[in-house]
Parts: C-alpha cells; sequence; structure tokens
C-alpha cells in the first residue's frame, strides 16, 4: 500500500491534481474520477478525469450539495453504492439519475475543515474493491495535503469552506 502512495505523491508533485486523479481512475473500472470542492453547499468541479475522454465536467462547473451523491460522503466520511438504482439507502433521495454506481470519499484539510470529496463515479453500476476502497480513503487524505498546500489566497478554491456536520 505504500507503494502505492508513494506513486501517488510522486504523480501529485509532478503532474499535479490531474495527473493524480488519472493514476486513481486506471485503478478502478469507474469512467470518471473527480474532486469536487464544498462552498456554500454548492459542490463544485476542480477537476475530473473521463476514461474514455468523451465528456467531463468542466472545472468550476456547479451543482447543490443536496442533489449529490456526494452529500452521503460528507456526511458520513465515506460512501459508497455499487448500484444506485437498487440501494435500498437511496430510496427517495434526490441525486442524478445518471449515476449509476459511486464511490466517495470526504476530503478534509488539517484543520478539520471540509474542502470537498474525491469519488469515482459512473453511469452504469461498477464496483470498488475494498483494498481499493481503503486505498482511496488513503488519497484523499494526500490529495488535501496537495491541495491545501497548493492553493493561495487568491485561489477561490482557497475561500470559505464548510465545516463537517458532527458525527
Amino acid at each position: 500500500m505504500s507503494l502505492r502512495l508513494a506513486q501517488l505523491e510522486l504523480t501529485l508533485r509532478d503532474g499535479g491534481l490531474a495527473s493524480a486523479l488519472n493514476y486513481l481512475n486506471c485503478r478502478v473500472s469507474y469512467r470518471f474520477t473527480t474532486v469536487y470542492r464544498l462552498q456554500n453547499q454548492l459542490l463544485k468541479v476542480v477537476e475530473t478525469v473521463d476514461k474514455l475522454n468523451e465528456s467531463r465536467p468542466c472545472p468550476g462547473q456547479e451543482k447543490p450539495l443536496n442533489e449529490s451523491l456526494c452529500r452521503l460522503a460528507v456526511a458520513q466520511g465515506i460512501f459508497t453504492s455499487s448500484n444506485t438504482a437498487a440501494d435500498p439507502h437511496l430510496a427517495g433521495a434526490i441525486y442524478p439519475s445518471e449515476v449509476g454506481s459511486y464511490s466517495g470519499v470526504r476530503l478534509t484539510l488539517e484543520n478539520g475543515e471540509v474542502f470537498g470529496t474525491l469519488c469515482h463515479h459512473d453511469l452504469v453500476p461498477r464496483s470498488i474493491s475494498h483494498m481499493e476502497y481503503h486505498f482511496l480513503e488513503l488519497a484523499a487524505k494526500t490529495i488535501a495535503r496537495y491541495l491545501q498546500q497548493t492553493m493561495g489566497p487568491e485561489d477561490p478554491a482557497h475561500g470559505r469552506r464548510e465545516q463537517a456536520p458532527p458525527g
């Protein structure tokens, strides 16, 4: 595990966030890997990798937190659903119908503030191994540290962030 984490850190240092997300995306069957920033109850795309290089949410694209599966990752720290349409935990929940599967973790800065989420997602049902999901949790800590170090005060992402909900 430590070798993979070292590779992620090297990829972040040498290639930046997009390269790191590509590294994570190549490890799973999910089509997309995305970092979202949470600000004022809105999720804003910071960076996305599309395995097919066909379409990707543009950096800066926003959506309400309460209409996203990311809200569960923010609230619980982690959330995964291999088949959102059949997941009883999501019955009656509002989320984009085009999301067929989701595995996400909260990005928390060293001071406890929530930056947003790191997630794999796809249009069709997909699953993630326990080992790979654990690696995603470790990757989130590394990426949160990277984001905190690389964003200056002039960066809009450096502004006010949300506190993690209790529990």
